[in-house]
């Protein structure tokens, strides 16, 4: 009650309440009596002013602590609640605020769908039981508030919950040597065999090697070189998460998997003309065609962090529309921010269309840092690793843009806007930072391009815009630099041609490995860098170590032990 005390102090003069520090309360016989009172002790008369002022007072004290205990309520979710999903031993009779069956009808629910057709309130939490499928799709049915999110994770122990856009098929008819049917109303666009995505074929009689598939008239043709009931066989059918017109919405620790399915539903998550939206600690895979869809219809949505995800196998179908891509924006106007930090891709554009990206930015504010991007192994070379056509800017810093193992054009690739290009790795990209149409302006310093002769093709590729950069360093492309039209082989002819790179350096960055892209003792990428204003690395070692940064993702601390693992310990934004 004392720390209350201060509060309705100050909360309370509207109800003539005013609180008195014990330290200056004086007792009784000290206070000056008014000439009622006296005259009231004096003739023995009893005086009602004194019991009125006590009552008036009582009355003042009652309304203010009502204020402050309502005040309160609001300040915090009191009303918060957890509730329990579980496959296994939920049932959507249940109340769903327990992890187990007690007593009547407390114990978790049982399906999604009971999910989305519930009201929450700001600061609830819906957990999903670990090591358990759901085939539905989660439809966000509620909005939190700022401080107090609405939740959707996880309990108990074992792998992340699964929310899985494919249907399990069954009912399979063989119709000659290992070709099958089985009646499958939805088209689907993408077919798996016990995991592994199938090849779609233009026709039955096209249908000759394992996982070979093809759809018409309600039926699904597979070619299977074991029968189809010993395998688990999949279609894609929807969407693994949807919201529209929410706020201040926190997806963690879940997995969602084959998401997507037909032209206008092919994302696997859809976050529609919502803002405050958090996606942490989750992997998203075998998405049909883009991962995370961030968008507007009537150009209104807001802030999104994704951060500490894993982003694996998105664009299996060569029949979606757009870019097929881990993470897109679009149509939401220049205001709000989306931070991308943490988060491992691989395998971006599986199919191979040429133009699938890790994020394709058509609009927002996007800062994007500390994300690993390994190889993308369609069988065509993918896109970009971040393609910026956003006009509200990026800031792109202390990112691994690594294609070991992988096909892939651009590392970053910009076509309109502002971007702050700062302190990456570009490694293997056949195009290392790409400039084209429009009129983008792209300004990086300290970033490290390399790659062999065969597959890094060009360091920059500057055919429109303005490009400002220094404190780079390039060693191995094949090509070298060009700028409008005219290529240039040698880093003297670049900063001739280009009027940049004036401190920039064409050396071996002496990395340990090409699998790990932190520097050797000598390497001539220490302390080669400027300032930027970020003050961490990769993995939050503090920047700089020496009399200037380095360059690369990595900044090298004297008398490290290379080899010992280290964990991100802070994030920094730069100022702006």
């Amino acid at each position: 009650m004392n720390e209350v005390l201060p509060i309705m102090g100050a909360m309370c003069p509207l109800f003539g309440f005013r609180h008195v520090p014990p330290d200056v309360v004086r007792n009784k016989e000290s206070m000056p009596r008014g000439d009622a009172e006296t005259q009231g002790a004096n003739s023995g008369v009893k005086d009602p002013q004194p019991q009125l002022q006590r009552h008036e007072a009582a009355s003042s004290v009652t309304r203010c602590v009502l204020l402050v205990v309502a005040v309160m309520l609001l300040a915090s979710p009191v009303w918060a609640t957890v509730y329990y999903v579980s496959r296994s031993d939920g049932n959507d009779n249940y109340n769903g605020t327990a992890q187990l069956r007690t007593t009547g009808s407390t114990g978790p629910w049982n399906t999604i769908a009971k999910v989305n057709a519930s009201s929450f309130v700001p600061g609830d939490s819906i957990l999903f039981k670990r090591g358990e499928v759901w085939r539905e799709r989660l439809i966000v049915p509620s909005s939190g508030s700022p401080g107090n999110p609405i939740t959707f994770g996880a309990y108990g122990s074992g792998s992340r919950p699964t929310v899985n856009g494919s249907d399990i098929l069954t009912g399979w008819a063989a119709i000659s040597s290992d070709v099958y049917r089985a009646t499958v109303a939805t088209q689907p666009y993408a077919v798996w065999f016990d995991g592994s995505v199938g090849t779609r074929k233009p026709s039955i009689g096209t249908l000759s090697a394992d996982r070979d598939w093809h759809w018409s008239s309600n039926q699904l043709y597979i070619y299977s070189s074991t029968g189809p009931s010993a395998r688990t066989i999949e279609s894609s059918s929807r969407q693994t998460v949807f919201m529209s017109d929410k706020s201040w919405i926190t997806l963690e620790q879940l997995t969602f998997a084959k998401g997507g399915n037909a032209a206008r539903d092919d994302k696997s998550i859809a976050i529609r003309q919502s803002a405050h939206i958090v996606l942490q600690d989750c992997d998203v895979t075998d998405s049909v065609n883009i991962g995370v869809d961030i968008f507007g219809v009537d150009g209104i949505s807001g802030d999104a962090t994704i951060q500490r995800c894993a982003f694996e196998r998105t664009g299996l179908s060569k029949d979606q529309l757009g870019a097929h891509s881990a993470v897109q924006t679009y149509n939401t106007t220049e205001n709000p921010t989306f931070i991308v930090q943490h988060n491992t891709f691989q395998d971006i554009d599986l199919y191979g269309a040429h133009h699938g990206h890790g994020i394709y930015a058509l609009s927002g504010r996007v800062i994007w840092r500390f994300n690993y991007h390994k190889g993308d192994s369609g069988p065509v070379r993918a896109g970009a690793a971040v393609r910026l056509a956003n006009t509200g800017g990026s800031q792109v810093y202390y990112n691994v843009f690594s294609n070991e193992g992988g096909k892939r054009y651009w590392g970053v690739l910009a076509t309109a806007g502002i971007h702050y290009v700062y302190n990456n790795v570009f490694y293997q990209n056949n195009y290392g930072l790409v400039a084209d149409t429009g009129s983008p302006t792209v300004v990086a310093q300290n970033n490290i391009f390399a790659g062999s002769f065969d597959e890094t093709w060009y360091y920059m590729f500057i055919q429109a815009g303005t490009y400002r950069g220094d404190n780079n360093l390039f060693f191995g492309g094949g090509n070298g630099w060009r700028y409008k039209g005219v290529t240039k082989a040698s880093l003297v002819e670049w900063r001739t041609l280009s009027g940049q790179d004036g401190r920039s350096l064409n050396a071996d960055p002496l990395f340990l490995s090409t699998f790990d892209f932190r520097l050797q003792e000598s390497s001539p990428a220490i302390d080669a860098g400027v300032d930027v204003g970020v003050t961490a690395d990769f993995l939050g070692t503090h920047v700089p170590q020496g009399h200037a940064p380095d360059i690369g993702a990595y900044e090298k601390s004297p008398g490290e032990d290379p080899l010992a693992p280290r964990a991100p310990t802070g994030l920094v934004v730069i100022p702006e």
